[in-house]
């Protein structure tokens, strides 16, 4: 699936439902809200039911997805292709986990190694790139960025990044992917 600049933006659960559906054969899931909730590894509970409605709702107000009732079922669907171009599969979905972890962090600390994993995606085209613009596209601190760029970067066959300026004035980093990502 491609993906771009608008849903890094979005907020951390907000981003778990659209990975969600996009990760979805065709795009498209049809079952409970609890089912979906089981599917994204997310606990079945009233404030998570809650935060899975709210997002469905912010994310129907955006165009990003279409939700239909069906009874007690709900079919869910991207409904927007998005302009800038992104790629995204279960695999960049696990290794992020892994990495996560690996090094005993939270599951918010594997949205944010998506998220700056594909805003360097995006930053790649246009490099040199600073943290201010890595915090533009992804609604991260410039402290998550770094410790999210730290991680990625320490598996060593993601991404290298190196400075770009002389000793004294940093102008941004450059980044080298690696091929099979």
């Amino acid at each position: 699936m491609k993906i771009g600049k608008p849903v890094l933006r979005l907020n951390n659960f907000e981003f778990i439902v659209f990975l969600g559906i996009v990760m979805t054969p065709w795009g498209v899931f049809r079952g409970t809200r609890e089912e979906f909730l089981k599917y994204i590894s997310v606990k079945k509970n009233k404030k998570n039911l809650e935060l899975l409605e709210q997002s469905l709702v912010n994310l129907v107000d955006q165009e990003y997805i279409a939700v239909c009732e069906d009874g007690k079922h709900v079919i869910i669907y991207i409904r927007e292709k998005i302009e800038e171009e992104m790629n995204i599969g279960p695999k960049m979905i696990k290794r992020c986990r892994d990495i996560a972890k690996k090094n005993n962090k939270t599951f918010d600390k594997t949205i944010q190694l998506m998220k700056v994993w594909l805003a360097i995606q995006i930053c790649y085209k246009n490099q040199p790139f600073t943290s201010t613009r890595l915090e533009e596209l992804t609604n991260l601190s410039s402290y998550q960025i770094r410790e999210a760029i730290k991680l990625l970067e320490n598996e060593g066959d993601i991404f290298k990044t190196s400075r770009v300026g002389n000793y004294m004035y940093c102008q941004g980093k450059n980044v080298d992917l690696c091929p099979w990502w």
